[in-house]
């Protein structure tokens, strides 16, 4: 009996033992399988974010938000990177289409008992932002777009600029980066708040901005002016007054002015734009007679035109038929070895108060390449030319 009674037990026991082995075999699957898949959601997570970090820090933002009474560190952190994510992802969009006009990127420091105001300074590669901090998200990236632009926008050339048209410029942008985002609160925080506060500083902005909105609404803001304004410093070689640098700026806005009216008015346009330090011209591509009746040759013959003229860029600009035609003029003027370096872009804009779609180009002439054209086909001469009256 007792022989029987020990058996029992030691059976007992070992069968115990198999089952706790089991038991914890079990748990160590599980708790691998856990570590395994944290590591993996982590490792994720870190390429999202290296590939994608602006919109990373934006989703990020966007998930804290939803969480109910983060703590306060928490909500600033939650702020900091919704802006830095809506700017810097506008600002890549800017570095990669327009020549680098704004060529940092942001990052936003909340002002605190030991920091400074408002303030942006170069630091390390980057635009950093001293910002005041405010629950009004709108506000924040509205403000934080125009202290950016202080050191950010076109850094090398705001020296050349007179200060009322350097401050429109800034703004000019500012609303061209709210817009691209579809940040219509920002924006009316911005036309309402900062638009105003600027302009009772100093009334002589506002006419240089109404100019810069119009072009805006051409594309010609972001794709020409602020390109062109970016290579400027670039081009100063010798000393030359305040006076004749803001003289030059100014009558480029004024020709590319003129141009963007074109569509709207029907007027005869410039032909180039040769000074100096811009030298620059502008075709429109769009007459549906001339491309249907004569083809890409006119459009060759202008380019090499104002290439021997002096032009350095030449921007092809066309709505409808003509910005369909755009890409085909451009693969033949490089073809021909007219020019290099071409940048197309399509865009939405504004005339007569409906939104079309658009197409611009960006052709580089290198030095002697319209002269040797214009000698390899000498019945260049008796081609159509333009008539954009």
């Amino acid at each position: 009996m007792l022989i029987g009674t020990f058996v029992v037990l030691l059976v007992t026991i070992i069968v115990g033992f198999g089952a706790v082995e089991a038991f914890s075999a079990n748990l160590q699957r599980i708790a691998s399988l856990i570590f395994g898949s944290i590591i993996s959601i982590f490792l994720i997570i870190k390429t999202v974010e290296s590939a994608l970090p602006e919109q990373f820090k934006i989703f990020i933002a966007g998930v804290l938000r939803k969480i109910p009474a983060i703590p306060t560190m928490l909500e600033r952190k939650v702020m900091k990177n919704e802006i830095e994510g809506n700017l810097n992802t506008v600002l890549s969009d800017f570095k990669a289409e327009s020549c680098s006009i704004a060529p940092y990127s942001a990052e936003i420091t909340w002002i605190s008992e030991n920091k400074m105001s408002a303030d942006s300074f170069f630091k390390k590669g980057k635009v950093a932002i001293v910002l005041d901090y405010s629950e009004d998200a709108d506000r924040n990236i509205a403000e934080a777009a125009f202290l950016y632009c202080k050191q950010g926008l076109i850094p090398n050339t705001r020296q050349y600029i007179p200060a009322p048209f350097m401050r429109a410029i800034d703004l000019a942008f500012v609303d061209a980066v709210l817009e691209r985002r579809n940040l219509a609160s920002g924006r009316f925080y911005f036309i309402c708040e900062i638009l105003t506060r600027e302009f009772n500083k100093n009334p002589n902005t506002k006419p240089y901005f109404d100019k810069l909105d119009a072009l805006e609404e051409k594309g010609y803001f972001t794709r020409i002016l602020l390109p062109e304004l970016q290579d400027y410093s670039g081009m100063v070689k010798a000393r030359s007054s305040h006076k004749e640098h803001q003289s030059q700026i100014e009558e480029f806005l004024n020709f590319i002015s003129q141009n963007s009216e074109f569509w709207d008015n029907g007027n005869k346009v410039g032909l180039d734009h040769i000074k100096e330090n811009i030298r620059v011209a502008i075709i429109i591509v769009g007459t549906h007679t001339k491309l249907r009746g004569e083809g890409l040759r006119p459009y060759l013959k202008r380019i090499a035109t104002c290439g021997e003229r002096g032009a350095r860029n030449i921007y092809l600009v066309g709505t409808d038929l003509g910005a369909n035609a755009i890409p085909q003029i451009i693969e033949e003027a490089i073809n021909r070895g007219l020019g290099t370096k071409p940048m197309i872009q399509a865009y939405n804009a504004s005339r007569k108060g409906r939104v079309e779609k658009w197409r611009i180009a960006r052709l580089t002439v290198q030095e002697g390449a319209a002269r040797k054209f214009l000698d390899e086909y000498p019945e260049i001469k008796d081609w159509p030319d333009l008539n954009l009256s």
